[in-house]
């Protein structure tokens, strides 16, 4: 769910925090948020395109990714691997 709000533990979100000063991806300095990161992000880049090869994934937008039972275990998957929207 965070994931489709934008809400959660993205820069995105965060920088509205004193403790966060900035809301941009320390890889690629562009907005972090859950788009960038499951999208278009060169730190989550070789394990989005493992997953996309394990789950067969031609149509990669985030509608498919929300609204398809594959894409849906895609992004269990992906969140498992890369920690995204986590403490961690």
């Amino acid at each position: 769910m965070q994931l489709k709000i934008d809400h959660g533990y993205f820069k995105s979100y965060l920088a509205r925090l004193p403790a966060y000063t900035t809301n941009r991806c320390f890889i690629c300095g562009t907005k972090e948020n859950p788009e960038h990161l499951i999208l278009h992000c060169k730190a989550t880049q070789a394990i989005r395109e493992e997953l996309k090869k394990e789950f067969n994934i031609r149509e990669f937008s985030l509608k498919n990714l929300f609204n398809t039972k594959n894409g849906q275990e895609f992004l269990f998957k992906f969140i498992e691997k890369t920690k995204i929207s986590t403490r961690e």
